[in-house]
Formats: structure tokens, C-alpha cells, sequence
């Protein structure tokens, strides 16, 4: 629904803000303590997302739209990363595809006209959809959600607008301009602060001692 009044570059923009607010969230609602590099690597990531897609927002409708799906998923992260381990992941997964699955299709039915297209590029896309993208895709983020930090797993949602920009390049011979590669350094850069660990010299010396 944001993509019917502001580009696509914009709301992936707005919906990649995920990372940062899983870390705002995780500080205020778990205590997770998260060190200054890693709200400094949240941040580099998110200005890398801003360089990729253009440097540019504009304030639509879509942008409250693209604003709430971030608040909207960020929270879903911390009430997966609380309470998640509790249930099977296929089974979360297949919940949350149920759920959302039948509010789409009564949204779809009222507020569109439908239209049935069956082709084999179709089939292909809504398979893949509905595999890749939806079933494979959110049970190893319920998975990984469960099993460690939900701030060092978000962080990586960074790569996703990087890939999508480098996919048009590939399959539709769309031109990657400087941008793309400076945002793509920043990205990357952002993850590795985010998820990078170190020891105190003094348990390093310890461990050596140890070995």
C-alpha cells in the first residue's frame, strides 16, 4: 500500500528502520546492553540503506504506511525474541502465514478487484512467494530470533535493499551508480560493528595462559 504513493526506494527505506528500532526496543523492554559501536554500526547500516536507494524521502501517505510496517515488524521481533521459544518455529510460522494469509485475502477481495492470471511466470512468482519468501524466509528468522540477539539478527535485514538494488542490476540491466557502492560499504560496515565481539585484554591473556 506504501508503493502506490511513494517509490520503492523510499519505503524500503522507511521499512529497513527496523534494525535500529529492535535495538531501541531490546534496550527499553529486555535490557539487552547493547555497546556504543553497536548503536553506532545501526546507525552506519541505516545511513548505507539511505545512500543505496537515492538520498531522498518524501512525506505520502505510503510514508506512514512504510514507518508503521517497521514499528510493526520491530515489535513482532521482540515478541518473537521474548515468547517465541515457546512454540514449535514451523508451527509459529505457519500461524502467522494462516492469519495472514486470510486478512490478505479478505483486504484483496474488498479493497481490489481481483483477477486471475494463470501463466507460468504467475505460477513461478506465487510459488516462490509463497516457499522462499514467506515459509523458508520467516521460519529461519523465528529460528534465529530465538536462538540469539535480536538486535545482531536485524541488522542483517541491512543487506536486503542492497540486494534488491544489485537484483535489478542483474535481471532488468538497471545502472548501479556510485551510490550503490558507497551505501553497500556503509552496510557492511554497520553489520560488522553490530555484530562484532571482542574479549578484555585481560581474559585474552587469560585464555592465552590457559592454551
Amino acid at each position: 500500500m506504501s508503493l502506490r504513493t511513494i517509490t520503492a526506494g523510499e519505503s524500503s527505506i522507511l521499512t529497513f528502520m527496523n534494525p535500529l528500532l529492535v535495538v531501541i526496543w531490546g534496550t527499553l523492554f529486555l535490557g539487552v546492553a547493547y555497546r556504543f559501536s553497536q548503536w553506532l554500526g545501526v546507525l552506519i547500516g541505516l545511513a548505507g540503506v539511505f545512500l543505496t536507494l537515492g538520498s531522498h524521502l518524501q512525506w505520502e501517505t505510503g510514508t506512514l504506511f512504510g514507518i508503521g510496517s517497521a514499528l510493526a515488524w520491530s515489535i513482532a521481533t521482540i515478541l518473537v525474541k521474548r515468547w517465541g521459544v515457546q512454540f514449535h518455529v514451523w508451527v509459529l510460522t505457519a500461524y502467522q502465514m494462516l492469519c495472514g494469509g486470510i486478512l490478505l485475502l479478505i483486504m484483496g477481495v474488498t479493497l481490489e478487484t481481483p483477477k486471475l492470471i494463470i501463466a507460468p511466470e504467475s505460477i513461478f512468482i506465487v510459488l516462490w512467494l509463497a516457499i522462499m519468501a514467506s515459509i523458508v524466509q520467516f521460519a529461519t528468522w523465528f529460528y534465529l530470533l530465538s536462538h540469539g540477539d535480536p538486535g545482531r539478527t536485524s541488522a542483517f535485514l541491512f543487506l536486503a535493499p542492497f540486494f534488491g538494488v544489485l537484483s535489478g542490476w542483474l535481471l532488468l540491466g538497471e545502472v548501479v551508480l556510485w551510490n550503490v557502492y558507497a551505501g553497500g560499504c556503509l552496510i557492511f560496515a554497520g553489520i560488522f560493528l553490530v555484530n562484532w565481539t571482542f574479549a578484555p585484554r585481560k581474559q585474552r591473556e587469560e585464555s592465552g595462559k590457559l592454551a
